[in-house]
């Protein structure tokens, strides 16, 4: 990222990202649980190390994080929602590698966009 505001959050979630390739389909769930916590958080930074590490799962296996988006667009939807600018732009940056699936499931699609338009 061009943009980064944390150096060493930034290449923690890098570095979870390149373990998270070869991670078994098993596993994810509980990383995905540990992030959501993050997410969740009440320190901004805390939420921010999260939606990074969710940022970066989506990106390394969005395949398998399809069958996660009920979980997983709440947290996004929340995140672009936050009160600080820095976790709502990595919320929107991770919502990006999502926008095919979305765009196909109408469904999930009206989850993510539904309170962002009101």
């Amino acid at each position: 990222s061009d943009q980064v505001v944390a150096p060493v959050r930034e290449t923690a979630a890098q570095a979870l990202g390149v373990v998270l390739r070869t991670l078994p389909d098993v596993c994810l769930s509980s990383v995905l649980g540990c992030l959501a916590r993050l997410v969740q958080h009440d320190w901004w930074e805390v939420r921010h190390g999260g939606m990074l590490g969710l940022k970066y799962l989506i990106a390394v296996r969005p395949q398998s994080i399809e069958a996660s988006l009920p979980s997983v667009l709440p947290l996004l939807r929340a995140g672009v929602q936050d009160d600080d600018d820095d976790v709502r732009a990595v919320a929107a940056e991770a919502t990006l590698p999502l926008v095919k699936h979305l765009v196909g499931d109408a469904e999930s699609a009206s989850l993510l966009a539904r309170p962002i338009l009101s």
